[in-house]
């Protein structure tokens, strides 16, 4: 079977880039989470403020 991501995912046209890690790193700071938190501990903190 061949790679889903690679019969879909065309890196010529669209390369990859370091916007996933910066959107993560950018979430955490606006919600005030931290690495290895669940779900609830840190809902509505962002409206708290």
């Amino acid at each position: 079977m061949t790679d889903y991501l690679k019969v879909v995912y065309d890196e010529a046209s669209h390369p990859l880039t370091e916007y996933s890690a910066k959107l993560c790193n950018y979430l955490f700071q606006v919600f005030g989470m931290k690495p290895g938190m669940k779900g609830s501990a840190y809902k509505g903190s962002y409206h708290e403020s």
